[in-house]
């Protein structure tokens, strides 16, 4: 459901946020209310390179490379380089009450198959 006409070029935005703090809603309500596009990431800039979904922009050259994709919307859980910033991204991001944080990542965490929590937990404690 497109909620506005946009014909215009829009600058890259990025949602860059906290784990569990609403990310992907902000994202999508973006993505759908602007009409833009998610582009696949290139896997030297994914956050997880089996996943095309989220940007590493602590990776070099990573904001150049969104540059290039004007009305587009990407997700990220990591911020630019100390001196890498381009004035033609846009940035969003979510505040959310620790406490709440953690109550979403109790229930997401619940709901974990044991075997992917324990992969979790090596992954975290070694």
């Amino acid at each position: 459901m497109r909620l506005f006409n946009i014909k215009s070029k829009i600058d890259p935005i990025v949602v860059a946020t906290a784990h569990k703090v609403g990310s992907t809603w902000v994202h999508n309500i973006l993505r759908n209310s602007l009409s833009l596009v998610k582009p696949e990431i290139e896997v030297e800039y994914r956050n997880n390179p089996r996943n095309p979904g989220t940007i590493n922009l602590s990776k070099t050259g990573s904001l150049d490379w969104i540059l290039n994709h004007n009305n587009a919307i990407f997700k990220s859980h990591s911020f630019p380089i100390k001196d890498q910033h381009h004035a033609n991204v846009i940035f969003v991001t979510v505040i959310r009450d620790p406490r709440d944080l953690m109550i979403s990542s109790i229930f997401y965490l619940s709901h974990l198959d044991p075997v992917k929590l324990d992969t979790l937990i090596e992954r975290i404690d070694p």
